[in-house]
């Protein structure tokens, strides 16, 4: 249990989430610096949220992009969802599963391009289908919904703002501070990177290909991406290139260890 020993590394997820993440590498005994990016608040105008939820058996299909989607819907009590449910990976379906709603459909790439994958034989033509989602968030199940005839919905269920308390520890963090810092969302990406006048270069981790490219477009040199993207892989992720590092310098040290006592023949 000793795989991330002497790695800092700096979580960025919100601070109600970020316990699984952070308890999976202070178990590798990693040296963890929670600095949440995002906090979850409600919409500014939750009606449209409240009314979807009141009407949720009205609709044919009803998609889940993210737990704190599935939370922020049921706080209105909705009505039994009557038609279809879709999670877009494990931790959502999780958290669906905890209020008794089971999803049929779970794709097998976690990300948007998996869902309209997962739906591929659903019958979208004239289907109602609702999305409760971010405030801001791709558009790419939506619009390619629509596309094949359905009568789209998407609902903010809620935003993320950058937390107050994390704009005072930010202020501490230099290139040197960490040995990795980890991504698990295109909000976190952006909402980490405008702590600062430009990002502290310090590699990051993430933990999908989306995000990935949000922190290469955000200036950040991205080293380790879970080819699951999950929490699970997140980790497995870090701990493969961490090991492969710290291999690296081993041998690295051992080369010049060698040269140096070949010249001292």
């Amino acid at each position: 249990m000793n795989k991330l020993k002497g790695k800092r590394i700096i979580v960025t997820r919100s601070r109600k989430q970020a316990g699984c993440l952070v308890n999976a590498l202070e178990k590798q005994n990693a040296e963890v610096l929670a600095i949440p990016a995002i906090e979850i608040q409600d919409p500014d105008d939750p009606e449209p949220l409240a009314r979807a939820a009141a009407h949720a058996g009205d609709y044919d299909l009803v998609i889940f992009t993210s737990a704190n989607g599935v939370s922020q819907f049921v706080k209105h009590h909705p009505e039994k969802i009557r038609g279809a449910i879709c999670a877009i990976g494990p931790g959502t379906a999780s958290a669906l599963r905890k209020y008794k709603m089971p999803p049929r459909f779970i794709p097998k790439r976690y990300i948007a391009e998996g869902v309209l994958e997962a739906l591929a034989d659903f019958p979208l033509s004239g289907a109602r289908v609702l999305i409760p989602r971010a405030a801001v968030a791709r558009d790419v199940i939506p619009v390619e919904l629509a596309r094949r005839g359905a009568r789209v919905e998407v609902v903010e269920a809620y935003r993320t703002i950058l937390p107050a308390d994390s704009v005072r520890l930010a202020r501490t963090i230099t290139a040197k501070s960490a040995d990795l810092v980890t991504f698990t969302s295109s909000s976190t990406v952006e909402n980490f990177g405008k702590l600062f006048s430009e990002p502290p270069r310090i590699p990051a981790a993430c933990i999908g290909p989306i995000t990935s490219a949000t922190a290469r477009q955000n200036g950040w040199r991205v080293v380790v991406e879970a080819e699951e993207y999950t929490i699970r892989g997140l980790v497995k992720a870090i701990i493969k290139y961490c090991t492969a590092l710290s291999y690296s310098a081993r041998k690295a040290a051992s080369g010049s260890t060698r040269a140096v006592r070949d010249r001292s023949l």
